[in-house]
């Protein structure tokens, strides 16, 4: 026979597995990462454009993800948008400060010409400057400011900011440009 406290547990259940449901729906998980589907950046509110993971050598290195105020899965439409942007990398791994910077020193080279690398120099190395080590689980936040300011976070922190559109524009084409670190990691944040 059924009782009262049998129901009693089905509704909790229920209630419980609902409610569950109902916080996976505002949120996307990566490999064990909870990705917010939506970030507030000076006020504006991003929604999350794509995510995906950067993989190197077989290694899940991060889940990456790119907010935006409209979303694009047009590539150049992105980098010409005059809105606010963040990227953030939840890392999956220990990524020593040297590593993240020479990645990111690379992927600026390998999406611009000579003569814009060699004129990006001094706000790169500002930039790179602001990186630590990068621990599992630890995640760098990169938001995307109007008239070229680029601020990084991490450990929760400003690290520090720079203003140059020009970098701003190089530091973007990293996971956006016609090199990204891999098609795979460059198509899952335009969402495709």
């Amino acid at each position: 026979m059924i009782t009262n406290r049998f129901y009693k547990l089905i509704l909790l259940g229920s209630i419980f597995f609902f409610s569950l449901y109902a916080h996976v729906a505002n949120a996307k998980t990566i490999n064990d990462v909870n990705v917010p589907e939506t970030a507030q950046v000076q006020g504006e509110v991003l929604k999350l454009n794509g995510v995906g993971i950067r993989e190197k050598y077989l290694l899940d290195i991060y889940v990456g993800a790119l907010y935006l105020t409209t979303k694009s899965s047009t590539a150049n439409d992105v980098l010409a948008s005059k809105g606010v942007k963040r990227i953030t990398m939840h890392f999956l791994q220990n990524v020593s400060e040297g590593t993240s910077a020479n990645s990111t020193i690379n992927g600026i080279e390998k999406n611009v010409t000579d003569v814009e690398f060699k004129e990006l120099q001094k706000p790169m190395n500002t930039f790179v400057s602001f990186y630590e080590d990068a621990n599992k689980g630890s995640t760098i936040v990169i938001n995307f400011l109007p008239h070229g300011e680029t601020e990084m976070f991490m450990y929760g922190k400003k690290k520090g900011s720079i203003k140059h559109e020009a970098f701003q524009q190089a530091l973007l084409k990293v996971w956006l440009g016609d090199k990204p670190p891999t098609d795979k990691i460059k198509e899952a944040m335009l969402g495709l």
